[in-house]
């Protein structure tokens, strides 16, 4: 933390020792690409879209410069792009799973039995043939998905909690707020 000897040491040892603040720049967009495309290299695929790095990163250092919020942003800019990955997958293996034609009902083996005349005669039934593995689809990290990392990373969880408040709490809030300014 940035106060951290403001907090933990008492005023008289912080007098003695005298604490003097060394404060760094922060990092230019150039510096931050460098530092970013060092980490992205060791990533296996090819699942960030460069255009959406260079929106991360002018960003980042036009708010702050800090290397570790640029990390952080393309760090759950994956997550996000995996999640939206896997939830397609589940949903292509439900629809996929609607799509087979229903199993055969006992009473479907009675029938043909009985038309064929022969109760010993069995009818074979084959089951649907299994659609061959599709290939694991991978995430991409586009623009947009930087811009949801972003809009994550720079709101509060009130923030987050508020714009997710029905209508009826919102009005609420403003009355309860308005009525507080007025006394």
């Amino acid at each position: 933390t940035m106060d951290l000897p403001e907090r933990t040491l008492s005023n008289k040892i912080s007098s003695r020792l005298g604490l003097t603040r060394i404060t760094f720049p922060g990092y230019k967009h150039t510096d931050l690409i460098e530092i970013i495309s060092s980490r992205l290299a060791n990533v296996p695929g090819n699942i960030v879209d460069p255009d959406a790095i260079q929106s991360a990163i002018r960003k980042v250092a036009a708010f702050s410069g800090d290397a570790r919020r640029a990390l952080d942003i393309c760090r759950r800019a994956v997550e996000i792009a995996e999640q939206e990955c896997e939830a397609n997958i589940s949903k292509n293996d439900i629809d996929d799973a609607e799509s087979l034609p229903p199993t055969p009902s006992k009473s479907a083996i009675r029938r043909n039995k009985s038309q064929n005349g022969n109760s010993k005669s069995l009818v074979k039934i084959e089951s649907p043939q299994k659609k061959p593995p599709a290939q694991k689809a991978i995430p991409r990290v586009t623009i947009a998905t930087i811009k949801q990392a972003i809009q994550e990373a720079t709101s509060t969880p009130l923030q987050q909690s508020l714009r997710c408040l029905p209508l009826a709490g919102k009005l609420f809030l403003a009355a309860l707020l308005a009525r507080v300014r007025r006394t």
